[in-house]
């Protein structure tokens, strides 16, 4: 079932936000400018110019942005790895050392741009992909517009009710398409795919080409990287582990 290209990410979540909607598809929550958005400079999302702190102008960009071309697009197949043999020090309780790579640093306020473009891409693509779900937006980026049950810590972005099953998805956005794109897991990130690795529930949908979905960009679902079917699909570019030692205060007269 075709979705028209202007509906936004608020729009996805009919059930958990009811307020009417306002020009252009968007509800009418308060959008913040407060220090998560504020901050110089613009970004060109689908061919338009928009600042990188208007949060309302990137996601109808990035709406508009998307057409059947882009949600009927198929992304290429994952190419062979020159290693997939599993990492002996895989982390204990991980059901295999599948993972994703440390991203390369990027501009703060353009980060926060792609990443609220690709997740309003991401809530199209999605009810695309799964007709007649309830796709809930649960993102940071959620919390910031005023979604109540929203948070970064979750370990997700969206909450996916589709046929009895419930998916976890994971948005990994990136500018431009890529034939090979490093994803970063943080903590709240591994932590939920480390609670999803038995029942298939944790998903990673990476939108390549978030700013230009009209020059072959597309959006791919990909397994929890934490799992024998995800560690196929990906390599593993780095571990680490990170320790907190706490020391008794010392005592005078100790």
């Amino acid at each position: 079932m075709p979705y028209p290209p202007h509906l936004s990410v608020a729009e996805q979540d009919s059930e958990a936000d009811t307020s009417p909607p306002m020009a252009g598809g968007f509800t009418d929550v308060p959008v913040t400018t407060s220090d998560a958005w504020q901050g110089r400079g613009t970004v060109h999302i689908g061919g338009a110019q928009v600042n990188v702190h208007d949060a309302a102008a990137i996601r109808l960009a990035a709406a508009h942005s998307i057409d059947e071309a882009f949600l009927s697009r198929s992304s290429p197949g994952i190419a062979p790895s020159p290693d997939r043999t599993p990492n002996p020090g895989a982390l204990p309780g991980t059901a295999t050392s599948g993972s994703y790579a440390v991203l390369s640093p990027a501009p703060e306020e353009r980060r926060r741009a792609v990443g609220l473009a690709g997740e309003e891409i991401a809530a199209i693509w999605l009810r695309r992909e799964f007709p007649g779900s309830r796709v809930r937006w649960v993102s940071g980026y959620a919390a910031r517009e005023g979604h109540t049950d929203a948070s970064d810590s979750h370990g997700y972005d969206f909450i996916v009710e589709w046929r009895g099953r419930t998916y976890f998805v994971e948005v990994k956005a990136f500018a431009e398409t890529q034939d090979v794109v490093d994803v970063n897991l943080g903590e709240s990130e591994v932590r939920a795919a480390r609670a999803h690795t038995d029942d298939d529930s944790y998903k990673i949908l990476i939108v390549n080409g978030a700013l230009e979905p009209e020059h072959d960009g597309y959006a791919v679902l990909m397994p929890n990287p934490l799992t024998p079917q995800g560690a196929r699909q990906s390599e593993l570019m780095g571990q680490g582990l990170r320790f907190r030692y706490r020391f008794r205060a010392n005592q005078s007269g100790q």
